[in-house]
C-alpha cells in the first residue's frame, strides 16, 4: 500500500534548517518502523521544487541483521501468487578499502525460491533490493531469508513498486 509520512525533526531547529544559505538542506531521519537511518532532502520555496524528497532508496520494509559468520546463504522467493515479480539484489562490500559491488541475484522470483551463497566483508554489507517490475499483482512482494543470524529478523519481506529499492545491512564479524 501507500505509506503516508509526517516527518518530525526532532533533532534540528528551525533556525539551523532555515537559517542556512543554501536552499537544499539534506537531513537524516529514522524513521521508527525501521529504525535504520537515512537522508531526506528539504527544499526551499527558492529552490522551484518546495518540500521534502523521500531518496527512491529505502528499507522498502528490510531490516539490518547481524551475522555469526562471513559466508552465509540467502534465499529469496516470491511470498504470494507467483505473478512474475522481477528483482535485482546487489552486495556492496568493503574489499582492501574499496567498494565492490556485485549482483547476487537479476531475474523472476518464484515460489520455490532461489539460494545463492555469499562471502561477506567484515563489517557492514549493503544489500540492495530493486523492483524491476511489479509481475501481475501490484506490489513486487517478495521475501529474503538470511543464514546464520544472531541479531535482527533473519526472514524478511518487502513490497516494493516498480524502480523502488529496499536497502539493508548485514554485520559480519
Amino acid at each position: 500500500g501507500n505509506l503516508k509520512v509526517q516527518a518530525k525533526i526532532i533533532a534540528h531547529s528551525r533556525t539551523e534548517i532555515v537559517g542556512r544559505s543554501s536552499t537544499v538542506y539534506d537531513i537524516p531521519i529514522t524513521p521508527i518502523a525501521t529504525g535504520s537511518q537515512t537522508t531526506w532532502t528539504l527544499r526551499d520555496s527558492s529552490s522551484g521544487l518546495p518540500g521534502i524528497v523521500v531518496p527512491d532508496e529505502s528499507s522498502g520494509g528490510l531490516e539490518d541483521v547481524s551475522v555469526s559468520q562471513r559466508d552465509v546463504t540467502l534465499t529469496f522467493n516470491d511470498t504470494g501468487v507467483e505473478d512474475g515479480d522481477e528483482v535485482k539484489i546487489t552486495l556492496e562490500k568493503s574489499v582492501n578499502g574499496a567498494t565492490q559491488t556485485s549482483t547476487i541475484f537479476e531475474g523472476t522470483l518464484t515460489n520455490a525460491g532461489q539460494s545463492k551463497n555469499v562471502s561477506l566483508s567484515q563489517g557492514p554489507n549493503v544489500v540492495k533490493v530493486k523492483a524491476l517490475n511489479e509481475g501481475t499483482l501490484s506490489p513486487n512482494t517478495a521475501g529474503l531469508v538470511i543464514s546464520h543470524v544472531v541479531s535482527g529478523n533473519g526472514s524478511q519481506d518487502w513490497g516494493l513498486s516498480t524502480g523502488e529499492t529496499g536497502t539493508f545491512t548485514i554485520r559480519a564479524p
